[in-house]
């Protein structure tokens, strides 16, 4: 996958957490998000650094 796919994948998440959390149903899910966020950002960074090792190498063609 590409970064521009992922990056589009993440922002749509983002906007539907963000418009689900002025919501009554979903008080709160931000502040729950960000909780852990704060708690398990080592976590995050260690899949993300696993994410772009293990990603294959395009190889250019002549």
């Amino acid at each position: 996958m590409n970064i521009k796919k992922n990056t589009g994948i993440v922002l749509i998440l983002l906007g539907i957490v963000l418009t689900m959390d002025r919501t009554n149903d979903f008080k709160g899910i931000v502040s729950m998000i960000a909780y852990y966020m704060k708690e398990y950002w080592p976590f995050i960074l260690t899949f993300i650094g696993i994410y772009l090792l293990s990603a294959p190498k395009k190889s250019k063609r002549k």
